[in-house]
């Protein structure tokens, strides 16, 4: 009968241990890239109409803004409120 060294046996568990970490590594990444493809491309890239739309509200919003601080600033002090008693 083959005797095989007790050393040998180790070596083995070590060596078949290590490839199933490294099948289940290869499965791992796989398994992650597909899931975060899908991912990103189920978030829609943005409308170019809703972007534009957006910036012209922002700039009416800071034209609002520019002439409620113009007008609060001609204002002279004895208009504006008390502090509070």
């Amino acid at each position: 009968m083959l005797h095989i060294p007790d050393w040998a046996i180790g070596v083995a568990a070590i060596c078949g241990g290590l490839g199933v970490m490294v099948v289940l590594m290869q499965l791992g990444e796989g398994l992650k890239q597909s899931v975060f493809k899908n991912k990103a491309a189920a978030v829609p890239a943005p409308d170019q109409t809703a972007l534009d739309d957006l910036q012209r509200r922002v700039a009416e919003l800071e034209e609002r803004l520019d002439f409620t601080e113009r007008v609060l600033a001609q204002r002279p002090d004895s208009e504006k409120l008390a502090p509070p008693r």
